[in-house]
C-alpha cells in the first residue's frame, strides 16, 4: 500500500516539478544595443497572432548611445521601430526573433 501511495504522489508531482520538454531552453530575451552615433528612441511590439498580423506595444523609450536595453518577450517574435535623436525620421517595420539573449544592434 505504501508503494502505491508513493507511486501516486510521484505521478502527480513529477509533471509539476519537471517543465515540459518544449519549454526547456527557451530563453525569450534579447538585448537592444544603441550601436550608432546617437541615442535611439525604440518602440517594441509583440507579434501575437497567426501570420504576425496582431501586434501590441510592450515597451518604448530612449536607449542611450553605446548602452543596452534587455527585453524579455512573451512570444519570442517581435517587431520594432526606432528613431535617432538627431532626426525625426522613424525607421519601422523591423522584425526579429527575441531569444537566447541575442544582441540586436539599432541602427
Amino acid at each position: 500500500m505504501k508503494n502505491l501511495a508513493l507511486l501516486t504522489v510521484v505521478a502527480i508531482l513529477l509533471p509539476v516539478l519537471i517543465p515540459p520538454m518544449e519549454a526547456i531552453g527557451q530563453d525569450k530575451s534579447c538585448v537592444f544595443e544603441a550601436s550608432g552615433p546617437d541615442d535611439v528612441y525604440l518602440t517594441i511590439r509583440e507579434q501575437t497572432g497567426p501570420g504576425d498580423e496582431r501586434e501590441y506595444v510592450t515597451w518604448e523609450g530612449w536607449v542611450k548611445k553605446d548602452q543596452q536595453k534587455r527585453y524579455t518577450s512573451q512570444t519570442g517574435r517581435i517587431s520594432y521601430d526606432y528613431r535617432l535623436s538627431s532626426s525625426d525620421h522613424t525607421y519601422g517595420d523591423n522584425s526579429s526573433s527575441c531569444e537566447d539573449g541575442q544582441v540586436i544592434g539599432v541602427p
